[in-house]
């Protein structure tokens, strides 16, 4: 019990940084049932899958049958989303769903499957960005939603 939660507590230290680090989640093989993945304000576990190593080391924790959920608000499906690419301090790497799908597949996730997940909660009209534009985008972005990917480690 103690080495499961010390192993959950690693979780937050699984955040990568810098592109082309090699990539060690801290988890013995074939543990977690359910693997979700956010960006870094999640503070779930962020990955950088374009790190060659990441996918891989992501299946190797996962069960037989594992699920993976990763939700992406910054893809190339979602044009309004592209006007926060100029504004990030880290470089980008624009994927569209299919493309996610097609690496998750390369990697040996089964069962590959994506859905947009719109955000219906209103915006202010006196709500003030600086992530978009104008607030249209903001709302047009909302409408179109993040992407949800969903995979799952082969059962065997």
């Amino acid at each position: 019990m103690a080495d499961e939660a010390a192993g959950r507590l690693r979780v937050e230290s699984a955040l990568l940084g810098d592109l082309g680090h090699e990539v060690a989640i801290a988890f013995v093989d074939a543990v977690l049932e359910l693997l979700p993945l956010f960006g870094r304000e999640g503070r779930v576990i962020g990955i950088d899958i374009s790190v060659p190593s990441a996918l891989d080391e992501v299946l190797r924790v996962m069960a037989p049958g594992g699920r993976l959920f990763i939700l992406i608000n910054l893809y190339a499906d979602n044009e309004y989303s592209l006007q926060w690419v100029d504004k990030l301090k880290v470089p980008v790497h624009m994927r569209s769903a299919a493309e996610y799908v097609s690496l998750l597949q390369q990697h040996g996730f089964d069962n590959v499957e994506w859905r947009q997940i719109p955000d219906d909660t209103p915006t202010p009209d006196d709500y003030k960005t600086k992530s978009f534009r104008s607030l249209d985008d903001l709302r047009a972005f909302k409408r179109k939603g993040a992407l949800l990917v969903i995979a799952s480690k082969p059962a065997c």
